[in-house]
């Protein structure tokens, strides 16, 4: 085989192992939402920051997550409850007395102790602990899952936001040379230059184009509202705040 032959089979083993290796990489859902500590985040990460701080159904799931853990913890320690001990203990026999020893006799012995183990607890208690831990594995994928779609969230909405902003630019940009030209027509009809229809025409360009405009800016509006929405504060707040903090 040529050496070249071998080294494209080479390049193709790699690429099949560099692609199967990043396949089977598992999600760190620790980096789906950065810490506050985290510097040199951009504008985008700020918001699902934001979105993961102020979002009621987060805490929620952290506190379902956090009760979980703490009946998982309970039902561990119920193999305390297996053994019982009891007793059963008076003033006769801690001080007896000689008449006591000589008139009672029969009731001895003075004092009793009992073990007892429930020997069904043997069988429920490790079943319960698997299903608390279970919960409790269930409850932090219910975090996780709320992660992954926060996040795909903000930045889908925000990328709505972006497109809504540069379509409204463009038409306000397309509205101002429409007017400019029906205010050219105006004055070129005054002069007699042009005829009513060209007139009009003109005037027609310019209000279709206000009518884009107008249906633009209501959707660039609706936009930031879905956005402000998950992120539960003003845009411009975020902005601002961002300015000033990371740049």
């Amino acid at each position: 085989m040529k050496k070249g032959s071998l080294y494209k089979s080479g390049l193709a083993v790699l690429a099949v192992f560099f692609a199967l290796q990043a396949y089977s990489q598992k999600v760190d859902y620790t980096k789906i939402i950065l810490p506050n500590y985290a510097k040199d985040i951009s504008f985008e990460e700020r918001l699902v920051q934001l979105a993961w701080e102020n979002n009621p159904q987060n805490r929620i799931l952290s506190n379902n997550v956090e009760i979980a853990t703490h009946e998982a913890r309970l039902t561990k320690a119920q193999w305390l409850d297996i053994i019982t001990l009891t007793g059963n203990l008076n003033e006769f026999a801690i001080r007896p007395t000689t008449e006591f020893q000589r008139e009672r006799a029969q009731f001895y012995p003075l004092y009793n102790i009992n073990l007892s183990l429930r020997l069904s607890s043997l069988i429920t208690n490790p079943q319960k602990t698997k299903i608390a831990y279970i919960n409790l594995q269930n409850q932090q994928q219910n975090l996780n899952l709320q992660k992954l779609q926060l996040r795909s969230d903000v930045l889908s909405r925000y990328e709505n936001l972006k497109q809504a902003r540069e379509l409204l630019a463009i038409q306000l940009e397309l509205t101002e040379n429409f007017y400019n030209a029906f205010l050219i027509a105006e004055d070129n009809f005054k002069k007699g230059q042009i005829d009513i229809n060209q007139y009009n025409q003109r005037f027609e360009d310019y209000k279709n184009a206000q009518m884009r405009q107008r249906n633009l800016e209501a959707g660039y509006a609706t936009a930031k509202l879905a956005l402000e929405e998950l992120i539960g504060v003003e845009l411009e707040t975020v902005e601002e705040e961002y300015n000033l903090r990371y740049k």
